[in-house]
Parts: structure tokens; sequence; C-alpha cells
């Protein structure tokens, strides 16, 4: 059956498995082998957070398929840091900053710019109250390139599905 999906997003708490369960390893494979991006929230914890041992349960999957579309949601948070560090090490791995309630993603414009291409603008609009408007504007203020600011507020996304 041919499903024509563009993109698959995943919810490791609401499944109850994390990314490296063996389980999940024919959807990967898949993925892989079609282009098709996976946005994962990899935390199980209370209101969406990210625990660092939950971001280690991504790498074997990052390492296993190396053209593996995978977006973090959330960036991982809070622990954002560390899913930069995995972002250094993995460059198949992508990020959005999708904030967390009244959270926001804490990257950087030496983030945005050293990933550039890798990091996608996300709102959760109309579930999130923070504004889509104040969340561009926080962006467009970072002193970031033209080029970086663009794949961050689209272009990355739009790489990601053609």
């Amino acid at each position: 059956m041919e499903l024509e999906l563009r993109v698959v997003k995943l919810h490791c708490s609401v499944g109850n498995f994390a990314a490296s369960d063996p389980r999940l390893e024919p959807l990967w494979a898949t993925a892989e082998r079609l282009g098709v991006p996976i946005v994962t929230h990899a935390g199980h914890r209370s209101g969406g957070a990210t625990e660092p041992d939950e971001l280690d349960e991504v790498a074997p999957v990052l390492r296993a398929h190396p053209d593996l579309r995978f977006v973090l949601a959330h960036a991982g948070h809070p622990n954002t840091a560390y899913a930069l560090e995995l972002m250094e090490r993995f460059d198949n791995l992508r990020v959005d900053v999708t904030p967390v309630w009244l959270s926001p993603i804490e990257v950087t414009a030496k983030d945005v710019e050293r990933f550039a291409g890798r990091i996608l603008f996300g709102s959760d609009a109309p579930n999130c109250p923070q504004e889509t408007g104040a969340q561009v504007a926080r962006f467009t203020a970072m002193d970031v390139s033209p080029a970086a600011l663009d794949a961050l507020l689209g272009g990355t996304a739009a790489s990601l599905i053609t």
C-alpha cells in the first residue's frame, strides 16, 4: 500500500517507546530510503520535557541511518545544549525551535548560523499561547545572516518535503 506520506510525527511518550526501540527499525529504514522526514518528540517527562538519557536514545538511530531526515521536536527542551552537541556529531539531525508552552527554545544567533539549514521554526499555533509573530520577531532580531534566517523561517522545512 502506498501512503504517500510527506512527514511522519512520533511522540515517544504517547506510544510509550524510545526512539531506539527495535520495533521502529522498519520505519526508520523506510523513511530513510524514501526521504520522508520524521519529527520525533523524544521526551517522556511531564510537560514534554526531554531528559539527556532520552536524547541518548536518538544517537543509535542517527548512526544506523545516516540519510534519515530526523527532526528532534522542541530541540530536546530543556536539554537543547545537549541536542546541539548531538547535531555536531550527526549531520542528519535537525531540530525545531517550537516553544514548549511559555518556554522558548534557547538557541543563540551563533547556533542559528552554525546549524543553518538544520534548524526549523515552529509555532504550535494555535495551541501555544506565544503569538507566532512574537516568535518570528525574536529570530529576526538576532544578528544572523539573511540566508540563515531564511532557512530557519521556512527554507529548511521546504527542503525536507521537496
